[in-house]
């Protein structure tokens, strides 16, 4: 979900997910019209299996920089709960040197909220529009 008046970007994702997936929904993002490469991204992945590899990573970061347009000064914010999410996403911080991206990690929304200076009266509007995300991605 775009919100352009905030300058950000809300990201769900549940399931089992790899690489080329992630991939494809990056470039399905970055022909709204809406898409803005500098707009902060939340992303909520606690309830997301990753499958992939250190190799991975880099194939999804070699996508970002092929690809210029999905590149911009933002600040990027993950929520995760699991291992797995942790390990994936310390990952893709490690070797995003060439990416003009702030990327932290966190276990709260209201870590993230902080790191992406969301206000607090935004802060209760964004956790519904997390809940919506997720009712739709449950139920198409």
């Amino acid at each position: 979900m775009i919100l352009e008046e905030q300058s950000l970007i809300l990201e769900y994702y549940s399931g089992q997910f790899c690489v080329d997936e992630l991939i494809d929904f990056k470039r399905r993002i970055g022909k709204d019209k809406k898409f803005n490469p500098n707009f902060n991204v939340l992303s909520d992945i606690r309830e997301l299996v990753f499958l992939f590899n250190p190799e991975e990573v880099k194939k999804y970061i070699q996508f970002l920089l092929e690809n210029k347009k999905h590149i911009g000064i933002r600040k990027t914010a993950m929520i995760t709960c699991t291992p797995n999410q942790l390990a994936t996403s310390l990952g893709f911080d490690m070797l995003k040197d060439d990416l003009p991206v702030e990327f932290k990690i966190f276990s709260t929304f209201k870590s993230a909220f902080d790191f992406i200076r969301i206000s607090a009266e935004e802060r209760k509007e964004l956790q519904t529009l997390f809940k919506k995300l997720k009712m739709h991605l449950n139920n198409p």
